[in-house]
Formats: structure tokens, sequence, C-alpha cells
């Protein structure tokens, strides 16, 4: 993912939407493994509808190449064309639900470490970003950034019940949108993992 370089226009959404994506080729989960691309899902999947140009200009590529990107990621049912509105020549792109996911079975374990590693970076550069802005943020707000990193022993049961409960509040706040969310909510970026440590197993 790539930093936002100047403001873009928020467009509504009109078309309606699934309630998932859900890659399972292979395939698809290579043609995510660029960083131009996850910048486009990042854009996207929070609800805004963007043009080529601005997509461009978000990653710093010329429209053509985001262009390319974006056919891509049509290609697999990831993003999609939405309507034109006003008196716009160049058709915006919208996502194709609110939730993407792939199943791992799926997924190559090269291309999941490349992903990983691509929304890690985009994590640090946020945690940098909020770390440099702090004195400028209300003090409830700045207080809330947490990096958190430990190594409990969990049952099954526990670490089931820990992602279940992560997804249930984010959940709750995937219908919002630019144009539609509390007036005290502000947009957060998130990174919750759950990873059994295999020099650690025990059996059951």
């Amino acid at each position: 993912m790539l930093d936002r370089l100047w403001p873009v226009p928020r467009r509504k959404r009109t078309e309606p939407e699934a309630e998932r994506v859900v890659l399972t080729d292979p395939r698809a989960l290579r043609a995510l493994a660029h960083p131009a691309r996850t910048a486009v899902i990042d854009e996207l999947y929070q609800g805004n509808v963007r043009t080529a140009s601005e997509l461009a200009e978000l990653t710093g590529l010329t429209p053509s190449a985001m262009s390319y990107h974006l056919r891509a990621l049509e290609k697999w049912g990831i993003v999609r064309r939405a309507e034109r509105t006003g008196d716009a020549r160049e058709r915006p792109w919208r996502r194709c639900a609110p939730e993407l996911r792939w199943e791992d079975e799926a997924a190559p374990p090269a291309s999941q470490d490349a992903i990983t590693g691509l929304y890690l970076e985009r994590l640090r550069r946020d945690l940098s970003a909020a770390h440099a802005a702090h004195s400028e943020l209300p003090p409830e707000w700045a207080n809330t950034t947490t990096v958190s990193r430990g190594f409990p022993w969990l049952t099954l049961a526990e670490a089931q019940a820990a992602n279940q409960a992560i997804s249930d509040i984010i959940a709750g706040a995937r219908a919002r949108t630019p144009d539609d969310h509390p007036p005290d909510a502000r947009r957060v970026a998130y990174f919750w993992a759950v990873v059994p440590l295999v020099d650690d197993a025990c059996e059951p």
C-alpha cells in the first residue's frame, strides 16, 4: 500500500453490493500481491468510488498503468465499474462487496507472505504518521494508538473466541461509509492476527 499523495473528492455509492467476495483461485491471490493493487483495495473497500485517474494519483502511477491493474482486479471479481456520475467522462470503479476474503487452502504461501508484507508495511506507515501527528490529535484519540504483541497460551476455544470477538466488533461498523457514519467516528487502521506457533505445538 502506498500513502495518499493528496486528497481526492469522495463519491456516493449507488449500486447494491454482495455480502462478500471470497477468492478460491490461487491465481487471484497472486494478482493481489502488488503494492498498487493492495492500495486500490484499501481505498475502494472503504466504500469509496474512484476513477482510474484518481487512483493513479493515489498510488503515483500513470492512468494507463492504473487501468491495467484495475482490469486485473476486475478479472477476479474484486472490483467493478460503477455508474458514471454527473458529466464525468471517465467511468469510476468500486468494490464488489464490503468484505474480501480468500480460502486458505487456495492461497499459495508465497502469495500470502507477499500480501502480509505489503499490509505490514502500510501499517508501519500509518503508525509513523500517527506518531508524527500525535500532538495534533484530540487527546482521547492520540492515546488510543496501540501496538501489542505477546505469546499467551490459549486453548483452541479461546483463540476462536478472540477471533470472533474482534470480527463481531468490526462487522458492526462494516456498513459505515464516508457519507454515513456516527459524527464522533473516524477511520482507524487495524491489523489483527492470531498465529499458532509451530515450535510450541502440543498434542490435543
